[in-house]
């Protein structure tokens, strides 16, 4: 599955961490993405090893100061149904 989302991204962002969680409660971490300052916009990852069923997908900012910002909200993709998810900044 490919998830995308779009983030502004300054001199601070060091990288997003994505993560992925069976429940919506236990996330484990399935990826990284580096946060350019000058790759402002929309940003993906393809997920290789999507589990079966309901799947919850969520992004934060690492900073270089060491902090972690949530990005956009908590997406479920369906493996019945769909084949993209967007993590949209609401």
């Amino acid at each position: 599955v490919r998830l995308l989302w779009n983030q502004q991204t300054n001199d601070e962002s060091n990288y997003f961490i994505v993560e992925r969680s069976p429940n919506g409660k236990n996330f484990e971490q399935i990826g990284l993405v580096k946060a350019d300052e000058k790759n402002s916009g929309t940003f993906s990852i393809i997920d290789h090893e999507i589990k079966t069923g309901t799947n919850y997908y969520r992004v934060k900012l690492k900073t270089f100061s060491n902090r972690e910002l949530a990005v956009g909200n908590v997406a479920t993709i369906n493996t019945d149904n769909d084949i993209t998810g967007e993590l949209l900044n609401k």
